[in-house]
């Protein structure tokens, strides 16, 4: 769904949480517990289960424990969209920007790609914008130049 959201596919991403909701797969243990709590996160954000206030908690909850923290800006931006609060999408972007360097070194994100461009940062700006907040924000890890105009 992120990688939709980074190049502004809103219906794709839409159509990938269609997929998703309510698969007895996403909760079956061979299931990495972040993919989990990113995905119900972003289901609740795309307006796709209505306990959305608590997929996003769980997963602020989740990034806050040791060993987890380099994706908390990320549960931040989320629940921000969520409740609508540009303010807290700041912070969260914020977040993930400082974390993202660290990631691309010697985490997840550790492509050549990923030292020039934060994907999944740019996929959340892009989901703030299409679900209506007002994002000013622009880093060399997340241009303005690629965000999606709604």
């Amino acid at each position: 769904m992120l990688d939709a959201l980074a190049v502004g596919r809103f219906d794709l991403a839409d159509r990938f949480a269609t997929l998703l909701r309510g698969r007895e797969s996403l909760d079956r243990s061979q299931v990495h517990k972040f993919d989990r709590m990113i995905a119900y996160s972003l289901l609740a954000v795309l307006g796709h289960d209505p306990n959305s206030a608590d997929h996003t908690a769980n997963f602020i909850d989740y990034c806050s424990a040791k060993g987890n923290q380099s994706y908390t800006g990320y549960a931040v931006a989320l629940d921000a969209i969520r409740q609508r609060d540009s303010q807290l999408l700041l912070d969260g972007l914020n977040a993930i920007i400082k974390s993202h360097r660290r990631l691309a070194s010697s985490g997840i994100f550790n492509l050549k790609a990923d030292e020039l461009l934060c994907v999944w940062g740019l996929a959340i700006c892009n989901l703030a914008r299409h679900k209506g907040l007002k994002l000013d924000f622009d880093h060399e890890l997340i241009p303005a130049t690629l965000m999606e105009t709604v």
